[in-house]
């Protein structure tokens, strides 16, 4: 249970039922956490829901065409996505890449190519959130750019819907972050303050919760200046 949460989870959004299947049982066996889906909507849906760190994508789907896919998954996050295409016309693989797409691969492909793209895409990705902050507050820790949260020193398994609820705490250091810079440059440093819990509740389980207030403990945030290579 612990391997198939730290699994990376792969969102493939492919309208071939029969090669969605064949992707998914592939990223299984290769140690990823496949999340699958056969429609522009329905794999928005996924995308919002799940959090993937990597987005397969297919450009005919039934109800839109995927280019307008990548640019709206790319309008909100900088999750990677390989594109999937029979397409292979040079024009549409400069329109995906420019709209944001991170690869293309042209069907058919194999198995070990495609494998390999994902993993680049997967190291891409670290290098390029290599800069975002780990925030500790007593035993909790939260490192954001490796998606992992310890307590004591433990890897604490949080399931990708509840991995989302902490992501809402990044956000409000961000704003924090913003707001205390402007306050150094006009008066004193203001100290901001926030809070990090992992009590229960009915909704959500031992999911950690983020609020910001005024607390006797501040949280400590630094920032990783690259990738851990440990």
């Amino acid at each position: 249970m612990t391997e198939a949460r730290n699994a990376a989870t792969i969102l493939v959004v492919e309208d071939d039922r029969s090669l969605n299947t064949a992707l998914a049982a592939t990223l299984k066996a290769a140690g990823f956490r496949p999340v699958t889906a056969v429609s522009a909507q329905e794999g928005l849906r996924w995308f919002a829901h799940y959090a993937p760190e990597l987005v397969l994508l297919d450009l005919g789907l039934p109800d839109r065409d995927g280019l307008t896919v990548i640019g709206e998954i790319r309008a909100r996050s900088r999750t990677p996505i390989v594109v999937l295409s029979a397409r292979s016309a040079e024009a549409v693989k400069v329109e995906a890449l420019d709209l944001g797409a991170d690869d293309y691969v042209q069907k058919p492909f194999g198995v070990d190519e495609l494998l390999a793209r994902i993993r680049a895409g997967l190291r891409h990705a670290i290098q390029a959130r290599g800069s975002e902050p780990v925030v500790r507050t007593g035993e909790l820790e939260i490192d954001f750019g490796r998606r992992a949260v310890m307590r004591a020193g433990v890897a604490v398994g949080l399931t990708p819907k509840r991995y989302c609820r902490v992501l809402r705490f990044q956000r409000a250091i961000q704003v924090m972050t913003k707001a205390t810079a402007w306050s150094t440059s006009r008066s004193p440093p203001a100290t901001a303050t926030s809070r990090i819990s992992t009590g229960s509740s009915a909704s959500s389980p031992a999911c950690p919760r983020a609020a910001i207030g005024s607390l006797p403990r501040p949280a400590r945030i630094t920032f990783r200046s690259g990738p851990d290579r440990s």
